[in-house]
């Protein structure tokens, strides 16, 4: 009989044992787990602000093509401006000597 408690005892301990450590392993994964979704999010964040820094990125572009298109066109407008006031400066010298 005092075989039998002392094995019971012995169990017992093993039982407690196993049940300290699984308590401190499910408290580790759900720390792990917590981790890996705060983690997640934080991908999911970065994805968001290199979508948002393309985006503006498109944008900038875009404008830079307008103004570069509206640069040459104000380059030629006053390219023939220029022609035409040193035409109608000529014109005006000979009105002027006639």
């Amino acid at each position: 009989m005092a075989a039998m408690d002392a094995e019971q005892a012995r169990l017992d301990a093993e039982i407690a044992a196993l049940s300290e450590r699984i308590q401190a392993s499910a408290g580790e994964i759900a720390s792990q787990e917590a981790s890996q979704h705060t983690l997640t999010e934080r991908g999911y964040e970065l994805d968001r602000e290199g979508q948002d820094a393309q985006e503006r990125a498109s944008q900038a572009a875009v404008e830079l093509e307008r103004a570069t298109a509206r640069e040459h066109s104000n380059t030629e407008r006053i390219s023939e401006l220029g022609i035409r006031i040193t035409a109608s400066a000529a014109n005006w010298s000979r009105r002027a000597r006639s």
